[in-house]
């Protein structure tokens, strides 16, 4: 990996970047690994992507720029590689009590459970199981989005920061929105669908009959950062068949069909105002769980 470019790619979309001379976690080193670093200065928040390449066979390389919204879209590609995983048990139970990072010294993390659990060492064993890492290329987009840093990886490759957002998107958005005219807005991972006629006032009756579905001030989803809504509607299968939510084989078209108006907040991002009752529906991005296999720390 070319640091210097990189690091100079960076510049040219206004975001900071550390190329790191160690690895961020400890972990296998030939891992490639990026995260968001944020630190209070005083009343000031900084914030810098950082990136450490791994081994020598690992590429990286920036493929598009848009200096306009300070973003950029990222290529990672590693050779497949087969690393250690290691899992601390309790051997009375047979619950797990931590599954270790590579690199990470298990007699260290022994006395510590032991500790923490009140229980003797020799009560506790280690499974060690190889997991797959790399042997495939993947895409993230990275820059600003409204207040803060973000990382999102596509699920599918991409070549440009228009791209990336259209990947993003996903499918799902994409046919609503040739369903009915008007804006798609956006917070983080989630988009707020306008309805069509017909699902607003199969909504406006849902409610009539069961005003009691409404909910204020209650959180999207059950993340432990979650967007908030003043007023929410989460949809059972049932609910769904009612409104028409359905694909031609009659099965409804989600299991969990939520629609929001008025407020929704959330601690990272500017307010959103909804007059009207609108769809909402999460971005397309690859799972956290999965990007942090592959030495990705924090996805929004």
């Amino acid at each position: 990996m070319n640091a210097t470019l990189i690091r100079k790619k960076f510049a040219e979309a206004g975001l900071a970047c550390r190329v790191m001379s160690e690895p961020i976690r400890k972990t296998d080193p030939d891992i490639f690994q990026l995260d968001i670093f944020r630190q209070l200065k005083g009343a000031k928040r900084i914030e810098v992507f950082r990136i450490w390449p791994g081994a020598d066979d690992n590429e990286v390389h920036i493929l598009s720029v848009d200096k306009q919204i300070q973003q950029l879209v990222l290529l990672v590609k590693e050779p497949l590689k087969h690393i250690d995983q290691h899992t601390i048990i309790d051997k009375r139970s047979g619950v797990a009590l931590s599954s270790l990072q590579v690199g990470e010294e298990v007699d260290k993390a022994k006395k510590t459970l032991a500790r923490q659990h009140k229980i003797k060492l020799e009560d506790l064993a280690v499974t060690t199981q190889k997991r797959r890492v790399g042997g495939r290329k993947m895409h993230y987009l990275l820059g600003v989005d409204e207040r803060q840093l973000f990382i999102a990886q596509t699920r599918q490759g991409v070549s440009s920061v228009k791209q990336a957002h259209e990947s993003l998107k996903g499918n799902a958005v994409t046919l609503a929105e040739g369903r009915v005219p008007g804006k798609t807005m956006r917070q983080g991972e989630w988009f707020f669908l306008n309805l069509t006629v017909a699902q607003q006032a199969g909504l406006t009756r849902l409610l009539k009959g069961s005003p009691h579905i409404k909910k204020k001030n209650v959180p999207i989803n059950n993340s432990g950062n979650p967007h908030v809504a003043s007023e929410l509607v989460r949809l059972t299968l049932d609910d769904q068949t009612k409104l028409g939510y359905t694909l031609p084989h009659g099965f409804p078209v989600q299991s969990d069909t939520v629609f929001v108006r008025g407020r929704v907040t959330h601690r990272d991002h500017a307010p959103l105002k909804l007059k009207q009752w609108r769809r909402v529906i999460r971005n397309n991005e690859g799972a956290t769980a999965r990007g942090a296999a592959r030495g990705v720390y924090w996805i929004d």
